[in-house]
């Protein structure tokens, strides 16, 4: 009787438990953007650049999630589900603080990013490291000095419950791309 060989060679281990944890963690990120989202497409608060922006990474984050969940298929090893909790609040008090937890919600993301790529360098998984290096990592640093530039713009502007900061900043980003 003949054996087959796999067709797909499973990488170590402490890979295959990290990318599940960043397809969890991108997943809770996805989950973290919808909220935000529909919080600031309220109409008691109606920033709808805002909306679009976080819906938008909302999805990205999503089918980040599903192409790390594709390539764990395709590499023949298990995915690992667990259950997504939801965000810490609902109620994200305005533009400013919004965009501030989007931006240490990225901070996580680009750190987890990292470590996962790290890792696979270390574990010689060299597939992986270029996957996350061509698909993940460079977008990734550039939606962060995004964040980081409209945080600090914000910044420069902004006045305590000034609603008038919130209107102007939220038709500023329309002209320049959140």
């Amino acid at each position: 009787m003949a054996t087959t060989t796999p067709m797909f060679h499973r990488y170590h281990p402490d890979c295959q438990t990290a990318v599940n944890n960043q397809i969890q963690l991108q997943i809770y990120a996805s989950y973290i953007y919808l909220s935000m989202a529909f919080y600031c497409g309220r109409a008691d608060v109606a920033l709808q650049h805002f909306t679009s922006f976080f819906l938008s990474r909302s999805n990205e984050w999503k089918m980040s999630a599903e192409m790390l969940l594709q390539m764990q298929n395709y590499l023949g090893s298990h995915i690992t589900l667990r259950d997504i909790t939801k965000p810490d609040q609902d109620d994200w008090q305005g533009a400013f603080q919004t965009l501030e937890c989007a931006f240490h919600l990225e901070v996580i993301l680009t750190e987890s990013l990292l470590d996962l790529y790290e890792l696979a360098i270390n574990k010689a998984e060299l597939q992986l490291a270029h996957f996350l290096k061509d698909h993940f990592l460079s977008q990734q640093l550039e939606t962060l000095f995004k964040l980081h530039h409209f945080l600090t713009n914000m910044r420069d502007i902004w006045s305590i419950e000034d609603t008038l900061t919130e209107y102007l900043f939220d038709k500023y980003t329309r002209h320049n791309r959140l």
